[in-house]
């Protein structure tokens, strides 16, 4: 009788993940991409990416590779590939149209990388560039510098750039510019040599990466901009750099972002390269041109500089920690809708709603599962197979209301395939999915 009500709540949550897109999320995901990436180690460069149900790509360097990938309902994103006999995978989102993607590397260790791509336009020239972008921008030159410029483009040949806020004082100075016709961008200085390498989207939006090395996302100022353009829920990726004594120390991370119309907002770190999985408050003010600004909440101190695109359905920034700590960051809307107040916000859930998500997903051997419950009382968090069969006990444990991440690794013995975890507590039941994949 158990096994029957299992497989029923199984089907059921099935049929309304089976429709909550009108077309397969992995067809989404197609078409020609020009991605950029940042690595710790450190460097950063591009690939020229083509995806037609499976992925190949072109590297900066002209070497070819193959990859997989799998599209979650609600616009997760996960890449495999194998470089040199050993796999990586890696995590980010998708934006409902397909046309960009975030994410970071989750399975270095003692490194982090994070990436962007951008689908590649056609028909491009210099003139596509023009008026003024705020663009975020993240480097490590044996010391991490970060920040937001504002630039302007003449839409001929020439940008001018200047600082709005950033790790350390910068003389405002040009650049040359060149569009080529499939949207890819080199960019020189005025002497000639090139400086980075970059991609024009359709909407405007343009990445890069740089020789030094650097990694970069840039937005076109817009008019008219308010706080009800913006979604609620993001996908959030971010390089972030702490200059030490006599090194650096780096760390990616993926998050879930909830904008609230009232200026509040609340993060959850779903994945962080040294597992610090925090979460918090903040406030924000937006501009009429898409600017914007995070401050620590009930203080007047700016942590967060960045831009919204005209949509609102991203967003780039620059954060500073401390004098020593900076990063970058990339947001793209998920597709999920959000309360518009922070007094609807997970952590006051109502009795009848739960939360149960893991990350990363597709996993290999271990994933860390997240969950928020309303009341508290006992929290039982079980995995059972796509036939309803029993496969481990995660949590069994009394819990106070609020939110939790907990670690669970696969057992050796078990097979790959599509699991879930079921999480019961006195308010009720909630189960997600997970893919393990050896």
């Amino acid at each position: 009788m158990k096994k029957c009500l299992y497989l029923s709540l199984f089907a059921s949550f099935l049929f309304f993940q089976s429709t909550a897109f009108s077309q397969s999320p992995n067809n989404l995901f197609s078409g020609d991409y020009l991605s950029f990436y940042y690595m710790s180690s450190p460097f950063a460069g591009y690939s020229y990416i083509t995806c037609d149900g499976n992925g190949t790509y072109v590297s900066d360097e002209n070497e070819p590779g193959v990859f997989d990938f799998a599209i979650s309902d609600s616009l997760g994103l996960t890449l495999h590939e194998m470089v040199d006999g050993n796999p990586y995978t890696w995590q980010g989102h998708l934006s409902e149209n397909g046309c960009r993607f975030n994410g970071v590397i989750v399975d270095l260790e003692n490194a982090c990388g994070m990436f962007t791509g951008i689908k590649c336009a056609t028909g491009k020239s210099n003139a596509d560039v023009h008026d003024q972008y705020a663009f975020s921008y993240y480097s490590n030159n044996g010391a991490v510098f970060a920040g937001l410029f504002l630039v302007t483009f003449d839409g001929a040949e020439t940008c001018w750039y200047e600082p709005i806020n950033t790790a350390a004082e910068v003389e405002s100075d040009s650049l040359k510019y060149q569009v080529n016709d499939d949207g890819s961008i080199i960019a020189s200085f005025l002497e000639g040599d090139t400086m980075g390498v970059g991609v024009l989207a359709e909407d405007g939006t343009i990445a890069f990466s740089a020789r030094y090395p650097a990694f970069g996302y840039g937005i076109p100022l817009t008019t008219g901009f308010t706080v009800d353009n913006i979604p609620n829920a993001f996908g959030v990726t971010m390089i972030q750099g702490e200059n030490q004594e006599d090194s650096t120390h780096e760390k990616a991370t993926i998050m879930n972002l909830t904008l609230y119309q009232d200026g509040s907002g609340f993060y959850q770190t779903m994945f962080s390269t040294d597992n610090d999985m925090d979460s918090g408050d903040f406030t924000y003010q937006s501009s009429e041109n898409g600017l914007f600004e995070v401050y620590i909440t009930g203080t007047d101190q700016v942590i967060i500089s960045g831009i919204f695109d005209p949509s609102g359905q991203q967003f780039t920034a620059y954060q500073r920690l401390s004098d020593n700590n900076h990063s970058m960051m990339v947001g793209i809307a998920k597709p999920e809708k959000q309360p518009t107040s922070a007094e609807n916000n997970n952590r006051e859930l109502p009795s009848s709603m739960m939360i149960v998500n893991n990350y990363p997903n597709p996993f290999n051997r271990s994933t860390t599962i997240h969950y928020s419950i309303p009341v508290s009382g006992n929290v039982q968090l079980q995995i059972y197979d796509l036939n309803g069969r029993f496969v481990d006990t995660v949590v069994n444990a009394y819990s106070t209301a609020g939110s939790y991440n907990t670690n669970w690794e696969a057992p050796y013995a078990l097979s790959s395939g599509l699991y879930f975890i079921k999480l019961q507590t006195q308010s009720g039941v909630n189960v997600g999915k997970l893919l393990y994949q050896k």
